[in-house]
């Protein structure tokens, strides 16, 4: 089965075990060790790393400095608890920021004293600070990260969280009076942040999850509140996955095992398998795709599906909510979509996502419809723009970027992998230019 972003998160102990159901509920697997040993090698091979200063010692110093000096450049993110109020821990939290923290994640008065050294929290929490948000923004701007979160600004009337990235600040509501009451929210927070890679998505999250649960009670706050967290995630995590979508059986190449390891090794972030001949199998290259820590998906294959990720359908497949019913709720459900009333069958309660094309002329389906084009795709997707999808059909590394221009989160690909001379070379080509297409503009202040 698939398995998400392993997160290494230092955080405070009295705080974890929620922070660690956070981390899952977007679709991470969280590790908290502070062991300097093993922190040094944990950091090796984790895809994210949170840093929180929660109930700073000796050994957790050394922990963190183990983690930062060999994390490979990987991206990190920056929790500075209590610098507000504890000068040490303020010496400390800065001595930190020359290892260019990816995202930095605190409250009005943590940020305000990491930026300019002077201490006006209390303890942990934050205090009112009467800068305008064209003083909050030049603050921001001299911690040179490309993404700044400030929760618990207070600009006047209204208390209100801030994501300073992408070159523009954007403001949240402040969460629910419950999330204030009950600790973690806020390590909580940063460490989401360090498994999406992504602090403005966090407080986007934060706020949307809060905004659902009005009339829940503060005893049964924390758990409801996990679960609409991963409710707001699934669609975003479903767009990631389609980012490049590898879709190939053993009728696509001969030697399939070989190719699909190069291809999972070297960029994909989902596959697709297909069989045109049941009873087709490889026995050897599916285990590779389900040891691997991307979804796999069959294509029209209800069987295989119970024991994978989850199932894609054609027109002519089946119908989505019986799928649903099979698969459960956590099955992830895709749909071909290739012309406008091909939509009658998409339902979100059933599907996941869907997939457009084809978008160019295709030799793994012949007879298949004229090519959309970027034109066709986006008048195909006329009022169906937020649901997660990806374009498929004739694309290879000459048309990878017009296709992704076409608005879809991703792009499918067949023979540009399957027949590549060099499909490891290839796959890594393609990961290019999707990640160019999707990299964040780092944050600057005019």
């Amino acid at each position: 089965m698939a398995k998400g972003p392993l997160v290494h998160c230092i955080t405070n102990a009295v705080t974890a075990p929620f922070v660690a159901d956070c981390i899952a509920a977007v679709g991470g697997r969280p590790i908290m060790a502070e062991d300097p040993h093993d922190c040094a090698d944990l950091t090796k091979v984790a895809d994210g790393l949170c840093i929180n200063l929660g109930q700073l010692n000796e050994q957790k110093r050394e922990a963190i400095l183990a983690s930062l000096k060999n994390r490979g450049g990987r991206p990190w993110v920056l929790d500075p608890v209590g610098v507000g109020a504890l000068p040490n821990r303020l010496t400390f939290a800065q001595q930190l920021l020359d290892y260019k923290p990816s995202i930095i994640r605190g409250n009005a008065s943590e940020i305000y004293a990491l930026a300019t050294g002077k201490a006006s929290g209390s303890g942990v929490d934050s205090t009112s600070l009467s800068l305008s948000s064209k003083e909050w923004a030049s603050l921001v701007s001299s911690l040179l990260s490309p993404q700044v979160i400030v929760t618990n600004i207070y600009l006047t009337p209204y208390r209100r969280d801030a994501a300073y990235a992408a070159g523009k600040e954007t403001f949240y509501s402040g969460g629910r009076f419950q999330m204030g009451s009950l600790p973690g929210f806020g390590c909580a927070m940063s460490a989401v942040a360090a498994t999406l890679n992504d602090g403005k998505r966090s407080v986007e999250l934060f706020s949307l999850s809060a905004k659902k649960m009005r009339s829940v009670s503060l005893g049964d706050f924390r758990a409801n509140f996990i679960s609409t967290l991963a409710r707001e995630q699934r669609p975003q995590n479903v767009r990631d996955m389609l980012r490049l979508y590898f879709i190939a059986g053993p009728q696509d190449c001969p030697d399939l095992d070989t190719v699909l390891q190069a291809a999972l090794l070297n960029g994909v972030t989902c596959y697709q398998r297909r069989e045109k001949t049941a009873g087709q199998g490889d026995p050897k290259g599916l285990r590779i795709a389900q040891l691997s820590s991307v979804p796999l998906i069959w294509n029209d294959n209800w069987i295989e599906a119970v024991k994978a990720d989850g199932l894609h359908l054609g027109q002519t497949d089946g119908d989505p909510k019986q799928a649903r019913e099979k698969l459960g709720p956590e099955a992830i459900i895709g749909l071909s979509v290739s012309e406008p009333s091909h939509w009658r069958k998409y339902d979100p309660r059933y599907v996941d996502y869907v997939g457009l094309g084809p978008f160019a002329t295709t030799q793994t389906k012949p007879d298949t419809r004229k090519p959309l084009g970027v034109d066709g795709i986006r008048k195909l997707r006329e009022g169906y723009e937020h649901v997660p999808a990806v374009a498929i059909g004739g694309i290879d590394e000459n048309n990878a970027l017009e296709a992704l221009g076409s608005g879809v989160d991703g792009i499918a690909v067949v023979s540009a992998i399957a027949k590549a001379r060099d499909p490891a070379l290839a796959t890594r080509n393609l990961a290019a230019l999707v990640r160019s297409h999707f990299a964040p503009k780092p944050w600057t202040y005019n």
